[in-house]
């Protein structure tokens, strides 16, 4: 929360998630929001667009064109999945391609990152003034990194990136905030892991 407004950092599964996610943040504050950036194309992280306006609806080029390509069928698979949870969400890009580096977004003062690995774009979103760094899943914890279009060794090369930023408090994809790098460090772990099994068996493949 700004000064000025809201910045929201993406907006869940659904579009009844989202509309109780906006319920959740008019409790909190009146201001309006001004910006709703989305790390990624991933289903759980961009389908409840349509609850926000579409002026505010901002995330990576890569992001924004993959959702157009693929957002409709990962939509019908939620539906497949959980039914009348998804009831009136069409998948909708967002509007607004933004690139990286610093701004001022509804009075706060933010830094956006682009990186990928967990996805062609992977949109971290940084905080200036509490330090607070959003990675979107880059980072999991406590939880089984996906990786449905990933890229491992990119992945962990942006990892070793993450790494080196200065925050105090970092918000995962996937898992509870942390205060410390042990996040980034379970997740660069259990790649390595994965990384080193499918290698193992091409290489077992081939012989």
């Amino acid at each position: 929360m700004g000064t000025d407004g809201i910045v929201v950092i993406d907006t869940g599964p659904s579009r009844q998630y989202a509309e109780q996610q906006r319920e959740a943040i008019a409790r909190i504050s009146p201001l309006p929001i001004m910006r709703v950036y989305i790390t990624h194309a991933h289903p759980d992280h961009f389908l409840g667009n349509q609850a926000y306006p579409l002026d505010t609806l901002a995330a990576l080029p890569a992001t924004n064109a993959a959702i157009r390509a693929n957002g409709d069928a990962l939509a019908d698979n939620l539906y497949r999945l959980v039914g009348g949870w998804m009831i009136g969400t069409q998948a909708l890009a967002p509007f607004i391609d933004v690139s990286t580096g610093a701004l001022q977004v509804a009075g706060r003062s933010l830094r956006l990152i682009g990186q990928a690995g967990h996805s062609d774009g992977d949109l971290m979103v940084y905080d200036e003034t509490t330090q607070t760094l959003f990675t979107g899943d880059l980072v999991f914890f406590g939880r089984a990194p996906t990786t449905p279009n990933a890229d491992v060794r990119v992945w962990l090369e942006t990892l070793d990136r993450v790494d080196q930023l200065n925050f105090k408090t970092l918000v995962p994809g996937h898992g509870p905030l942390v205060h410390d790098h042990t996040a980034i460090a379970q997740t660069r772990d259990y790649l390595r892991w994965l990384d080193g099994v499918l290698r193992g068996r091409r290489i077992a493949a081939s012989t």
